[in-house]
């Protein structure tokens, strides 16, 4: 019996001991992202509710409701939890997480690496050695909150508006046309060039080896200039007019845009705006490729496109 009351009396007092022994979770995570796109993340608390585990299982934007406290501090606050950013800065800030069954004080704070854009996202929390040896034994929750905010702030979907991905150099052989043209004739004139360049390549045995293509690039406010192209297996005897053009391997910033051609322009815009978020350097001129591999038939032709960007 003795031994017993021992083993319980023991038992209590360790217990005891490790609810009130503090203890600091620290927990990190390498994230490939500018500074200003993970800043964004962190700060704006209209953006948590597509990333913060705690927030995000809410579809109904109803749900949630975008507040301040007396005290001016950000609060967002759903069904489920409530969530506080205290003491921000540019790289930091202090969360409070509220809920029925928790009270959880935690930081998040941007480390700066020395190969930007890469950074360490770290997160620390005040609790007791009970809870740390609790979530060791689970391990589920470790990095659900880091593994989720590098998920959201690694998709440049959620930033750029298009998804967007750096790839190799398929192209590498791409036998092309140019031509000048008002903006208003350009649809005919891609139709026409791409017929050409069919009839070069069939008399010619090639083989097509990816979708067509094109560069188009303002002259002045009416006149475009136009490369079409078509990529082959080889080389053939060149015709008037016709040219190959080479590209070497190396890389690609590939962007999808579907929708109508006289939207693709907002993909271009976002790609230039990631090649300067992410210090890239273009190598040459940027082109469509269509997949359905025709060309748009008019400004309100439904397209799906991807656009390169070769770069550095």
């Amino acid at each position: 019996m003795k031994i017993i009351f021992s083993v319980l009396l023991f038992t209590f007092l360790l217990f005891v001991t490790a609810w009130f022994m503090p203890v600091t979770f620290k927990q990190e995570i390498a994230v490939e992202a500018p500074l200003n796109n993970i800043s964004n993340a962190l700060l704006n608390l209209e953006k948590w509710r597509y990333w913060h585990p705690s927030i995000r299982t809410v579809s109904d934007s109803g749900k949630i409701i975008y507040n301040t406290t007396k005290a001016g501090h950000p609060i967002i606050t759903s069904k489920e939890s409530t969530i506080e950013l205290r003491n921000s800065s540019a790289l930091g800030i202090l969360v409070r997480e509220t809920s029925l069954t928790k009270n959880r004080w935690y930081s998040l704070f941007i480390i700066p690496q020395g190969n930007d854009p890469t950074y360490i996202i770290s997160l620390k929390e005040k609790g007791n050695l009970l809870q740390w040896t609790v979530r060791n034994l689970r391990g589920s929750e470790k990095n659900k909150i880091l593994s989720t905010l590098k998920s959201y702030i690694e998709n440049p979907a959620n930033y750029y508006g298009f998804p967007i991905h750096l790839g190799d150099v398929v192209d590498t052989i791409v036998v092309t046309k140019e031509f000048t043209c008002a903006t208003d004739h350009l649809y005919k004139k891609l139709e026409k060039t791409f017929g050409e360049l069919n009839e070069y390549i069939k008399s010619n045995n090639l083989t097509v080896t990816h979708k067509k293509i094109a560069f188009i690039q303002y002259r002045n406010k009416d006149t475009l200039q136009v490369m079409a192209g078509v990529p082959v297996n080889k080389e053939a005897d060149k015709q008037e007019h016709l040219y190959y053009q080479r590209m070497p391997k190396g890389r690609m910033l590939i962007g999808r845009y579907e929708g109508r051609y006289s939207e693709l322009h907002k993909l271009y815009a976002a790609m230039s705006q990631y090649i300067i978020d992410y210090s890239l350097k273009p190598v040459a001129l940027s082109y469509e490729k269509y997949l359905s591999d025709q060309p748009p038939a008019s400004t309100e032709s439904h397209v799906v496109i991807d656009v390169y960007f070769p770069i550095f």
